[in-house]
């Protein structure tokens, strides 16, 4: 599965539709484009299972930084599992 299978995966559970592409999608992983998120995968037998994507904030309400999660999705077969969990905490681990 790739990060755009699971993007319209997301897309039809809520109901909507994807206008990221496939190509924009890899762009993302472009070491030489300057980030403005970052895509963290989780892989289960060389497969990608799930993923988030993040970029660093600024909270008025708490004056904190911290990161905002702009999507996250878990394949419907890997669900409740703990994956999204787990993701959500390698996320916080890195602030």
């Amino acid at each position: 599965m790739t990060i755009a299978t699971l993007a319209q995966e997301l897309a039809a559970y809520e109901n909507t539709h994807s206008l990221c592409s496939a190509d924009r999608i890899a762009a993302l992983f472009d070491a030489s484009q300057d980030p403005r998120c970052t895509v963290l995968v989780a892989r289960k037998a060389e497969q990608i299972i799930a993923f988030a994507i993040y970029y660093p904030g600024y909270d008025l309400s708490s004056d904190t930084y911290g990161f905002h999660v702009a999507d996250i999705c878990v394949s419907a077969a890997h669900r409740r599992q703990g994956t999204g969990k787990q993701l959500m905490h390698a996320i916080h681990r890195k602030h």
